[in-house]
């Protein structure tokens, strides 16, 4: 087979760095890294630790060999099925071994973890800082009768075998006529598909010549063989289905559970095991053994060993589950995969990874996924290439435009001519990655705590190495019940899952449990109910209609099983078909007595890893079925209870503000309740809800100065003066009562514990619920919230105290102590300790790397951190003060609040009105709108506008030029026009997408145009030519100019998921062409939002925004200073009007427009605010103050004619300023 150029040359590269041999040496008494296998594992963990430390570390590496020879085991059954030369599967193995490392040729024969010394067979011992145990397997052929002395020999072969693989090849090549016979065994094998190839193999060697009417072929497999499981949503069972085919239409006769245990070669007779004992003779005239295997005596009998015999080791990082500085990986491990070298090939980088975070001092958090794959070779130049998981049995395939479920003749050439190859020349480099190729792939990391093994007993192949360990496993008294298919999920750890099981697994299984639900019907032919009870189980029955029948489940059913698990005694087995209902039952019970919604039971069903949830395709009817059940996740003005006795849990959110939960926690007993984190506005609802339940509130308790919304505390005790508000100390807010760490909250016969936790803020706590029949609470705030805890880059934060409080504090409350959070951005509504201690991502790490995480989170600023801070510490002084001491103590910003002066309202609303723009001169306005038409409206006096028709679509952008006598104009037509004021169209540019908006430079020379592409154009104004574009790399909406600098603002638009990936107004330098600054808080989703200037030296910067509000930063800084309330539904629009005004007038105006059909008009008071009378307002005026100036300053308000005379508001009515 010719190779290409590329391919050659890259092999003869590689080939030429193998020039170095290494040479066995006399062992030291110390290495740092001691590696037990020069097989395929160990040469590559140790060729790749090679690769990525530096070379003076790699004497400290030790790879303990007394073989000779390598072998490159998979080479064999194409020497015994297709006659290839056997000793293409051999080199030296000085060749192949890492130079670098130093190669003892010596054997292990004992270990002392916990001295962390191993001892060769010359007795000497070894001390290491890190162990990698890579040992493979040991072929027991002694284990067989008879079979030693006749290997080799009359009719009886192995491709398991350097020595007897060509003999295999010689029989199939003599045979003419009688049965042959290949066997499986009941252990884990190496590559548990190869039993199969050899047979299908010879089938077809026997078939080319013309024979095979004339032979007799009989497969025997200890294991339950071909079997597919039921469970169709595992896609690896499609590989077993062909190979069923295969078996029927090359007439192979199975024989499931039928164990070889005696060989009389003289006599050519095999003696079989059935299951229970039976035993059965066959005659045979070509037998082919895979002998029984296990791990090497010296690991069998070690304390590193599980029960089974190999490596105890975590199944994600191949760390030992005892011994943290031991690894594992390949054959000899307890990795519960098939064991081929695509595995291993897969596990080496994890393993490499690992040992060099140790060697750092960090954890070992790189992870395997289960990865392995089976070439099976059929004959006739055709190959399956089953490409799986051998955790989850679900189809992995990598050439995915080819049918991998099925022959191919492009596989078969690929393990005849190229997989020889490429071990040869790239494994003994580390460069090999499986099916990520000569590419490392990126690492992935163990994110979560530890999950359970849950994988199923049911293999691609029959006798996989996974379904030998589970026969080995069935035989002994250690048997595990995750071979088996059975998962425990570690919440709640004590209920176990399972699909059907053989009746003699149930029969040991089953002393492990007190109690038995069964989902299926009683009368069902897999419920084995007397064995069950036999083992002093509890059983019940409580059918789940399964989800691809006729019948659909209900409530009632739902109703039915979470009865069950509640009465039936732990530890609990819930048995289905294949698993999925039984997860769906668990997940079900466990978000019932937690009291989850949707979202909340989403997230667990995740970090569990239930199968149903996380890995079943056709599982969708009864992931609804769950769901249906539970609540669903936050909405406005939502509320949950809490179900109790007499304590009484309202859980309330703030579904369009700030994403807050607010609770009231009662006493039903006294009628008294205390109100924890409310948000101002929600105050009505609050106070209601607590009427309604016939609760009076005693005190209103705040976790800590919040950020992000304003407390109602305030607004409360105005309503109801006897109400106390509570803070702690330590935050140096006002508060009637200060809060120290283990203060109780006393109200009717329950109490509150104050328990500080300082981190996110210097004054955070947490509240936990206390008193007779009280559910086990924990109140968060923002310290610890659902998968997540509160930021530490502002307001004291300080991640390392963070990490200790919640550890310290949180996590050592009992672990079925509900965690009720300050907020969740993603609709779930509790948690518990025991769920925040396994799945939290970020305090599931050390401390090291959760300072790190939190650093660099670079989350935006919250949006009503200005403002929320002083009204929540309830300064005295003037509220400008408060916030320019704050953020800006020596550069202080002079900054006077803006309020509304006045509303306008159209009298006839025509269409929406999506931008406008101000003439230089400040007297004529241009409005864009949805008609097609530019209105210009001349200021004072006119009653009726000009309208401007030349569009054929939406006008979506307006703008003046300097001079004042010419505008542009843009929209969904494609095109752009430059006008005289007087209508006459002097110039149109087509485009090639639609405009969403424009702008022109200070000096008019050039346009800025955004459309709905990527990227901002340019055009020149005099040449009416088209410039280099500005790069921008995310959508940008819409764009507005600055009159004094050569800068502009865009806004760019994010569906917002999470308060870190929120939209942002950004400052573009023209000279630079860079971003300068970016402004952060507002909402913008799926509508255009404009940005502007605004000020007289264009000191502050405005957007409008979705959630109807009008947001203002400092141009510089970037700091939020107001958002103006008002509207009542999307600000598309501002935009700011500067010119002379009469004496003790605003000298400019900011005007919003809305789709509440309305311009609002915004300007700061006439006199001037002096400290000494800033200091007697009450804090909230700085932040609700727009409803306080509306009510004195509305377009209503006699005293204001002046402004309306001088701005002629009236001249507007009847424009087209709604939506």
């Amino acid at each position: 087979m010719k190779r290409s150029g590329a391919v050659r040359g890259m092999l003869g590269v590689i080939s030429r760095q193998l020039g170095h041999r290494a040479v066995p040496v006399q062992p030291a008494t110390k290495y740092r890294i001691a590696i037990i296998g020069g097989g395929s594992s160990g040469v590559s963990v140790a060729s790749q630790l090679c690769r990525k430390l530096p070379q003076s570390e790699h004497s400290g590496i030790a790879v303990i060999e007394p073989r000779d020879q390598h072998l490159y085991m998979p080479y064999w059954t194409m020497v015994g099925g297709l006659g290839l030369d056997v000793k293409n599967s051999a080199r030296p193995m000085e060749q192949v071994m890492p130079h670098h490392v130093q190669w003892i040729k010596e054997k292990c024969l004992t270990f002392q973890p916990e001295q962390n010394k191993l001892t060769l067979a010359s007795g000497q011992q070894i001390e290491y800082d890190i162990l990698v145990v890579a040992a493979g397997l040991q072929q027991n052929f002694g284990a067989v009768t008879g079979l030693p002395e006749t290997m080799g020999k009359n009719g009886v072969a192995s491709i398991y075998s350097f020595d007897y693989s060509p003999s295999v090849w010689a029989n199939i090549q003599n045979m003419q006529t009688g049965k042959a016979i290949f066997t499986n065994p009941g252990t884990a094998v190496n590559c548990g598909g190869a039993p199969q190839k050899i047979c299908y193999l010879a089938e077809a060697a026997w078939r080319q010549r013309g024979v095979r009417d004339n032979i007799e072929i009989e497969f025997c497999t200890a294991t339950p063989g071909h079997e597919v499981k039921e469970n169709p949503g595992l896609e690896v069972n499609n590989y077993c289905k062909t190979e069923m085919w295969l078996c029927i239409i090359q007439d192979i006769t199975p024989h499931v559970k039928t164990n070889l245990v005696e060989v009389d070669g003289d006599r050519k007779i095999a003696t079989f095991e059935k299951e229970g004992g039976e035993l059965l003779t066959k005659e045979f005239d070509f037998l082919h053994v895979t002998p029984p295997m296990s791990a090497p005596d010296f690991i069998r009998n070690s304390p590193l060993a599980n029960a089974a015999g190999f490596v105890d080791v975590d199944k994600e990082t191949c760390q030992h589950n005892k011994f943290s500085n031991i690894f594992s990986l390949g054959d000899c491990s307890s990795l519960p995969t098939s064991k081929t070298y695509s595995a291993i090939s897969s596990q080496a980088p994890v393993v490499t990874y690992n040992v060099q975070a140790l060697l750092s001092g960090r954890e070992a958090t790189s992870t395997y996924d289960g990865y392995t794959a089976c070439p099976v070779l059929l004959g006739d130049s055709k190959l399956l290439l089953a490409e799986f998981n051998g955790y989850t049995m679900e189809a992995t395939p990598t050439f995915v435009p080819l049918d991998q479920t099925k022959p191919n003749t492009l596989f078969y050439w690929l393990k005849r001519y190229v997989f020889e190859h490429v071990y040869w020349h790239s494994m003994p480099l580390g460069r090999w990655y499986g099916k990520y190729m000569w590419f490392e792939p990126s690492v992935k990391h163990k994110a979560k705590a530890a999950k359970p093994n849950a994988f199923k007993a049911s293999v691609p192949i029959a006798g996989a190495g996974e379904a030998a360990t589970q026969g080995a496993a069935a035989m002994t008294d250690s048997l595990k019940p995750e071979l088996f298919g059975v998962s425990t999920p570690n919440i709640p750890g004590d209920v176990s899952l399972s699909g059907n099981l053989d009746v003699a697994i149930i029969e040991q299984l089953a002393p492990r449990y007190k109690g038995w639900l069964y989902l299926n019907p009683a009368e069902n032919k897999h419920f084995h109910k007397k064995e069950i009870e036999a083992a002093g189980c509890q059983v019940e029955v409580a059918p789940i209609p399964n989800p691809a029948g006729s019948q659909k489940a209900t409530a009632e059913h739902a109703a039915a099983v979470v009865a069950a698990m509640d009465r039936l005694p732990r530890p609990l087995m819930v048995q289905c078909t294949s698993g999925n209902r039984a997860g769906a039952a668990l997940l079900l019970a466990q978000a019932k007595a937690l009291g989850h919604n949707r979202a909340s039971a989403s997230l667990l069903a995740e970090d569990l890893d239930l199968k149903f949830w996380t890995k079943c395709s056709e599982c969708g009817p009864i992931k609804d079925w769950v769901l249906d059940q539970l609540p669903a996740p936050n909405e406005e003005g939502q509320h949950t209870t809490a179900p109790t006795k007499s304590a009484v849990i309202e859980q309330l959110f703030d579904h369009k503000g700030s994403s807050t939960f607010s609770y009231l926690v009662g006493c039903a007993h006294s009628q008294e309740a205390v109100l924890i984190d409310p948000v101002l506005g929600m105050e009505t609802r609050d106070l209601g809800l607590a009427e309604e339940l016939g609760f009076k509130v005693k005190y209103v308790v705040n976790t800590h100065c919040h950020a992000d919304h304003i407390t109602s505390g305030g607004a409360i005790k105005k309503l109801h003066p006897e109400v106390k508000t509570m803070i702690s100390e330590a935050s140096g807010a006002a508060a009637d009562i200060k809060l120290k760490d283990g203060d109780k909250i006393e109200f009717g016969e329950y109490a509150l514990e104050a328990l500080a936790t300082p981190g996110h803020t210097d004054g955070c706590m947490c509240f936990v619920l206390l008193g007779p029949d009280a559910p086990r609470a924990v109140f968060t705030g923002d310290t610890l919230l659902i998968r997540g805890c509160g930021r530490t880059d502002f307001q004291q934060g300080d991640a390392a105290r963070l990490f200790d409080m919640v550890h310290q504090k949180i996590f050592t409350l009992p672990e079925d102590t509900k965690i009720y959070p300050g907020h969740d951005y993603k609709g779930r509504n509790v948690s518990t300790v025991a769920e925040e201690k396994k799945f939290n991502p970020r305090l599931t790490q050390n401390k090291e790397e959760f300072i790190k995480t939190m650093k660099d989170l670079k989350l935006p600023y919250p949006k009503m951190m200005d403002v929320a801070l002083h009204a929540e510490a309830g300064a005295r002084a003037s509220p400008l003060l408060a916030l320019r001491h704050f953020f800006f103590p020596t550069r202080p910003v002079a900054y006077r609040m803006l309020s509304l002066l006045s509303t306008v309202k159209g009298k006839q609303i025509l269409r929406p009105c999506a931008a406008l723009a101000w003439s230089p001169d400040g007297r004529r306005l241009l409005s864009a709108s949805s008609d097609g038409t530019v209105r210009l409206w001349t200021l004072p006096g006119a009653v009726e506008p000009e309208i401007f028709a030349r569009h054929t679509d939406s006008v979506s952008a307006v703008a003046w030029l300097p001079d004042g006598e010419h505008f542009l104009s843009a929209g969904f037509d494609r095109c752009l026009l430059l006008w005289k004021s007087d209508g006459d169209l002097q110039h149109r540019w087509e485009l090639q997408c639609r405009v969403q908006d424009l702008a022109t430079t200070r000096d008019g020379s050039r346009v800025l145009v955004v459309d709905s592409d990527k990227g901002i154009k340019v055009f020149d104004v005099a040449s009416r030519k088209e410039l280099a574009p500005l790069p921008e790399s995310d959508a940008v909406t819409s764009i507005s100019a600055s009159r004094l600098r050569d800068e502009f603002l865009v806004n760019v638009a994010q569906h917002v998921s999470a308060l870190q990936q929120g939209p942002s107004v950004r400052l573009w330098d023209l000279q630079t062409r860079r971003v300068a600054q970016r402004y952060v808080g507002h909402f913008q989703g799926r509508f255009v939002v404009r940005s502007a200037f605004i000020g007289e030296r264009e000191e502050l910067v405005a957007s409008g925004s979705e959630d109807a509000q009008v947001y203002i930063w400092h141009r510089h800084y970037g700091s939020l200073l107001q958002v103006l309330p008002g509207h009542t539904a999307t600000v598309n629009s501002v935009c700011w009007m500067q010119g002379p005004a009469p004496a003790g007038e605003p000298s400019g105006w900011l005007v919003s427009a809305s789709d509440d059909c309305t311009l609002r008009v915004w300007g700061t008071e006439a006199a001037e605010m002096d400290e000494a009378e800033s200091a007697e307002e009450e804090p909230a005026a700085a932040v609700s103050g727009a409803e306080d100036v509306d009510q004195r300053h509305g377009a209503e308000d006699p005293e204001r004619a002046g402004f309306a005379a001088s701005f002629h508001l009236e001249a507007l009515e009847g424009s087209d300023v709604s939506s």
